[in-house]
């Protein structure tokens, strides 16, 4: 069954499909997989978290997709299979941010290039590289703690080099071969112009959104001003923060509670969770609500928070 319940990132919600498949062959201890296995699984969350980014996977990308898992080696082919049915899985249910800061945050330094090369690739792949895309590559880049700008660097070289020049094998009858030149940029890589337009686009889009909701958050943004919030919430606007502040007040929260409380402050509920986690990540170096079955809420942050409100009181 995909996802993986013991390496995913998340089981499946109770409305969420699953992908059921055969694995050919018994195996005694499915717990029992290779290296190969476990670091393909998590480029296949990221890079699919990037293909989503524009609310639509177009051919090229579930291509490049599946390629890319049939390019690794040291995967066993039951793995291989394993891997592909998880990616259907990823193709149906988009990653988000909260699911994948964790796994960053571990990510060591030796495996930043294969995760840059494996997001740098998804966004080439249908040629056409989108400012959504850029943004969540950026996500990706800081949570990694590596400099955001090295993203435009990236996109536009169209890969990221990781290693020497392959040169072409010797051969008997051809004494001499020429080594090539280095590789140059993928033809669906951007130019500087394109990218300078992107970077350009994604601030301009920013700065429009911005108007056009200042209007309805200035009006409650007064209502919240008046609620004195604890100072460990800076970084947060005052619709988030008492979000957070009704967050903590229990140990879990189901999906539909969690909606409520969100739509009662004005917030898109995908929205708020992924605000509150990258928050919680800045201050606590871990997320505030984690999926499992509806919405566990960290004991140790809630603590902290409830402790903090209650001196102001």
């Amino acid at each position: 069954m995909a996802p993986d319940p013991r390496f995913s990132l998340r089981g499946p919600k109770i409305d969420e499909p699953v992908v059921i498949f055969e694995l050919g062959e018994p195996v005694e201890q499915l717990e029992d997989v290779s290296p190969a296995y476990r670091t393909e699984l998590f480029e296949l969350a990221l890079a699919t978290f990037v293909a989503h980014a524009d609310s639509k996977i177009v051919e090229a990308e579930r291509r490049a997709l599946r390629e890319k898992i049939d390019a690794v080696s040291g995967l066993t082919e039951l793995e291989r299979k394993r891997l592909h049915a998880n990616l259907e899985w990823y193709l149906d249910v988009p990653p988000d941010m909260s699911w994948l800061r964790s796994k960053l945050k571990d990510a060591d330094a030796e495996h930043h290039l294969a995760l840059r090369a494996a997001v740098v690739a998804i966004a080439h792949a249908d040629s056409v590289i989108q400012s959504e895309e850029v943004a969540c590559i950026e996500k990706i880049y800081k949570a990694l703690g590596i400099d955001a700008g090295l993203v435009y660097a990236d996109l536009h070289a169209g890969d990221v080099p990781d290693g020497p020049v392959r040169v072409k094998a010797a051969e008997a009858e051809a004494p001499g071969e020429q080594i090539p030149d280095e590789p140059k940029a993928k033809a669906g890589s951007l130019d500087a112009a394109r990218i300078a337009a992107i970077r350009n686009d994604t601030e301009r889009v920013s700065s429009v959104l911005g108007e056009i909701f200042s209007a309805d958050e200035d009006v409650s943004d007064e209502a919240a001003a008046t609620h004195a919030l604890p100072s460990l919430m800076a970084g947060l606007d005052p619709k988030h923060a008492m979000l957070v502040e009704q967050i903590i007040q229990r140990d879990h929260w189901t999906d539909e509670e969690f909606d409520e409380i969100a739509s009662k402050q004005g917030l898109m509920p995908s929205g708020a969770l992924e605000v509150v986690n990258e928050w919680a990540f800045e201050k606590f170096d871990e997320a505030l609500l984690d999926e499992y079955d509806g919405y566990d809420v960290s004991p140790d942050i809630a603590d902290t928070l409830r402790a903090e409100m209650a001196k102001g009181d």
